[in-house]
């Protein structure tokens, strides 16, 4: 059975893994704390009770023939649009980690490649 050293390009290596973990657990814990306050808003906003007082069934009762002002026949545009449009916030989870790796890494390369003056740079960069 043969033996590996292990050197100080592992200990780099092993250093940047251990870091980018522990970024990523607290990234997934943020994302996850979100998305139930996200959903715990939702609830709220679905299971909101509607009471109708006596006065205000008296009233739509006489104003039954009578037209809705504009404003209160169309729904609040900002309001739907709020709902409808997705975030673009990625929510990542722990079986993601590797892809989150992944992107750091193309991050890093492309930073690196960016601030390369030279040919022979880009593509040292490039080939890594």
């Amino acid at each position: 059975m043969g033996y590996y050293e292990t050197t100080a390009n592992h200990w780099a290596r092993y250093a940047f893994l251990h870091a980018s973990m522990v970024t990523f657990n607290e990234i997934v814990n943020e994302g996850a704390a979100a998305l139930a306050s996200h959903k715990k808003a939702k609830q709220k906003r679905n299971h909101t009770p509607c009471t109708v007082t006596p006065e205000a069934e008296s009233e739509a009762a006489n104003n039954s023939g009578a037209s809705q002002p504009e404003a209160e026949a169309e729904p609040d545009k900002m309001a739907t649009t709020s709902t409808t449009t997705k975030d673009t916030t990625k929510i990542w989870t722990v079986a993601e980690y590797w892809d989150y790796v992944d992107l750091l890494l193309c991050k890093i390369r492309d930073t690196a490649v960016a601030k390369e003056q030279t040919t022979k740079g880009h593509k040292k960069f490039m080939e890594a």
